[in-house]
């Protein structure tokens, strides 16, 4: 696609999609956890990319907990059904995903993406960062004691 930018490491650890306004960044710290960082202003137009991308990274023995922070996005234009339709999809890959959100906007579609997904309590939102930090922090210890 013209105008995006995909660079991933060979080890599967950093997958980097970006265009000239947005950059959707997902690293995996430690096996089975992963956390994507987006950053700029998100106009829609990288999440089929991005999934497609980061798809084969997810498969693995054990499900991934994943951690999204959105909170270096000055707007985010989330596709609900695409992130819906992804995560009812792939939910067997996940163990937990938190989401990390400090905009309304946000928050309520990620609420809606929850619903359409019929996800149960795979997400879980958080507007609180050290919240979010600590559930990330404990999955890091969770999976090197593993």
């Amino acid at each position: 696609m013209p105008g995006i930018f995909i660079q991933r490491e060979p080890d599967g650890s950093v997958l980097e999609v970006a265009s000239s306004q947005c950059k959707i960044l997902y690293q995996r710290p430690k096996p089975g956890v992963g956390v994507i960082r987006i950053q700029g202003k998100d106009k829609e137009e990288l999440h089929a990319v991005f999934f497609n991308a980061l798809e084969p990274d997810l498969v693995s023995d054990s499900p991934v907990k994943l951690f999204v922070d959105t909170r270096q996005t000055s707007g985010m234009a989330i596709n609900i059904v695409e992130w819906a339709d992804f995560l009812r999809a792939n939910s067997q890959l996940f163990d937990q995903v938190h989401v990390l959100v400090v905009s309304t906007v946000i928050r309520l579609s990620v609420k809606i993406v929850i619903h359409l997904s019929r996800s149960g309590n795979l997400i879980q939102i958080h507007t609180d960062a050290f919240a979010y930090n600590q559930h990330l922090q404990a999955a890091l210890r969770t999976q090197e004691a593993a």
